[in-house]
C-alpha cells in the first residue's frame, strides 16, 4: 500500500510504466481483474466455468477508442481461460493499479489498494 500512495502523484514514474507495458497514454485505461471462484476447486483447468468472466473484446468495444482495457487472470486461471485484450498476467498488480483509470473487479481485496489510489 505504502508503494502505491508513493507513487500515484508521480507522473514520470507512471508514465515510464505505461511506456514499458505498452500501455496507451492518451487513452482512459480500464483494468479487469477477476478473481478465482471456488466451484472450480479441484477441476481440471480445461473444465473451469469461467462463465462469470467478462468479455472484453464486448466491453472494449462498447467503450469506443478513448478506452483501453487491460486485464490480469487470477492466478489460478489458466492461459485457456485468457480474455480478448491486453494480457497483464506477467505484470505487478500494483502497478495496473497506478496506470489505471478504472477497475473492474470481484475480487475483493485489490479494491482496498485500488481505493489508495483513487481509482
Amino acid at each position: 500500500m505504502k508503494y502505491l500512495i508513493e507513487k500515484r502523484n508521480d507522473k514520470a514514474y507512471l508514465d515510464s510504466l505505461k511506456q514499458r507495458h505498452g500501455i496507451p497514454a492518451d487513452k482512459k485505461i480500464v483494468l479487469y481483474l477477476p478473481t478465482w471462484r471456488d466451484y472450480n476447486f479441484k477441476t481440471e483447468a480445461g473444465d473451469f466455468n469461467t462463465d462469470y468472466l467478462l468479455d472484453i473484446k464486448q466491453l472494449s468495444e462498447a467503450l469506443g477508442d478513448g478506452y483501453y482495457v487491460i486485464s490480469k487472470n487470477h492466478v489460478y486461471l489458466s492461459r485457456q481461460e485468457e480474455m480478448d485484450g491486453k494480457d497483464c498476467s506477467n505484470i505487478e498488480t500494483q502497478e495496473l493499479l497506478l496506470v489505471s483509470d478504472c477497475l473492474i473487479t470481484d475480487y475483493s481485496s485489490v479494491m482496498f489498494d485500488a481505493f489508495a489510489v483513487d481509482i
